[in-house]
């Protein structure tokens, strides 16, 4: 059994840490888990623990720290054939922790800092010992870091491009790709190589600072991609294996596993880094805000964005009575009507809509309108809107302060419901929820066919600025993605 002691000194971290004696009868060693810490500019280990092939798990030595975790799974008939401690030269401090194997495979955690020091053949396993000043086993030079510096030489960490706004917000020009360390899952979570993403207009507002982030979001825009899993947490129960929420404008994203979707091979990359955001969003205001049932009218404001194609080609499937859309061109409508079939398209800038919708309905109005201007559009929304109709407000395009003399009185005689959502402030158990329903409602339409993804332009990642110009024009309709 491995075994902790007190001893008086020590070849591999200083002086006065602890033995750890790597033995379990004639079990072998299956798995390392090794934490660090990047302080500085300098990776150093934190802890590390050891786990047997019967799943024995020997003491941490040192403790975990959630900035850099590697874990390291051997084979079964694999087996470490040299180990190398790199230690601070008179301070009890790890810098790194590195494993050969018989498999020819290299392990590492840690930096490029400090004394190389080998451990292989009859030592491996029997004794040699690494600690800090006599605390913690690894102590990770918390207060010590500083002291080191003329003994290290710089470790750079594991990079991702990322797209970050100078400033922290401002125009699209302010957006620029830096590098940033690559992020490391925790429990439940797997690092996702991005092939490609989609934009999304919260983006735009995101950009500008105008829009509020939950406390668990990150500052990288961004949230719908497509790629590759790179890696998964130990103890995340998923049938996501390696090959198959940060934000998606990087080269990496951290994300839940519960909301990994496996992409149909019918799609492309570019097609399936455009479907999570704009289907659950649609589904979610037709279904679980809306109330929509086969045999209602529904009004799509902004008809060419991305939602509301979506959310036209649900109402369709789902049996809608009628499905009218309001858009900013003549072009635009056309698209509408001819290619997506909604009953009717209105150009907001040359037709009173509210006007329009209760002629076309003989006065009766339509039972659920999706709007995402806001303010301008409120008024219009009460007059169009049919009795005990709903009105589902996902964005305020126009502004969130109304105008003088809007007339509330339809909300009481009309008996309307209006009700707001953001998509990207729900708990995850909702989002799962969202991401289920996708799956199980959206995903075989898009295999099949019924449903249609519609991708208007891809830019390489290196012009982010462009497409965001473009998304800004609000020339477009459907989406806009961007490959890595």
């Amino acid at each position: 059994m491995p075994t902790m002691q007190r001893v008086e000194d020590g070849p591999y971290g200083g002086y006065g840490g602890s033995y750890y004696k790597a033995e379990h009868g004639q079990h072998k060693i299956k798995k390392i888990d090794a934490w660090g810490r990047s302080y500085d500019g300098y990776d150093v280990v934190n802890g590390f623990q050891f786990t047997w092939d019967d799943g024995y798990k020997g003491p941490l030595v040192g403790h975990q720290n959630p900035n850099i975790y590697r874990p390291f799974e051997f084979e079964d008939d694999e087996k470490i054939t040299s180990m190398t401690i790199r230690a601070g030269h008179d301070v009890g401090f790890v810098d790194a922790i590195e494993f050969n194997t018989n498999k020819s495979r290299h392990y590492e955690v840690g930096g490029k800092g400090g004394e190389p020091n080998v451990i292989k053949g009859k030592h491996l396993g029997n004794g040699d010992w690494i600690g800090a000043e006599g605390r913690d086993p690894i102590h990770g030079a918390d207060a010590v870091v500083d002291s080191i510096k003329g003994h290290q030489k710089p470790f750079r960490p594991i990079l991702k491009k990322t797209i970050v706004v100078k400033g922290g917000k401002g125009p699209a020009d302010a957006m620029s790709i830096k590098q940033i360390p690559r992020p490391t899952p925790s429990v439940g979570q797997a690092l996702i190589k991005i092939k490609a993403f989609g934009l999304n207009r919260m983006d735009l507002l995101q950009r500008e600072g105008l829009y509020p982030l939950p406390p668990q979001a990150p500052k990288t825009m961004g949230v719908e991609f497509s790629g590759t899993v790179e890696s998964v947490a130990a103890g995340a129960e998923t049938d996501f294996k390696a090959g198959a929420y940060g934000g998606a404008y990087a080269e990496y994203i951290i994300v839940d596993t519960g909301m990994l979707v496996h992409k149909p091979p019918e799609l492309t990359w570019e097609q399936a880094a455009c479907v999570p955001e704009t289907w659950i969003t649609a589904s979610q205001a037709l279904h679980i805000i809306g109330k929509f049932k086969p045999g209602r009218s529904v009004l799509w404001h902004a008809g060419a964005s991305s939602v509301s194609i979506c959310g036209i080609q649900l109402a369709k499937a789902e049996g809608a009575k009628a499905i009218y859309a309001t858009a900013g061109s003549q072009e635009k409508c056309g698209f509408l009507v001819n290619e997506l079939g909604v009953t009717a398209a209105f150009n907001y800038k040359s037709q009173d809509w509210a006007t329009e919708v209760k002629k076309v309905t003989d006065g009766a109005g339509v039972d659920l309108i999706v709007d995402f201007v806001g303010a301008n559009y409120f008024q219009g929304n009460l007059d169009a809107a049919a009795r005990d109709g709903r009105i589902v407000i996902l964005g305020l395009m126009s502004g969130q302060k109304l105008p003088d003399g809007v007339d509330i009185g339809g909300l009481l005689f009309k008996r309307l419901r209006v009700e707001g959502s953001t998509l990207r402030s729900r708990d995850l158990e909702y989002q799962r929820k969202l991401r289920d329903s996708m799956v199980a409602h959206v995903l075989p339409r898009l295999m099949d066919g019924t449903f249609k993804v519609f991708v208007e332009k891809v830019f390489p990642f290196t012009e982010i600025v462009e497409a965001h110009k473009l998304l800004e024009s609000n020339q477009t309709r459907g989406k806009l993605a961007c490959v890595i």
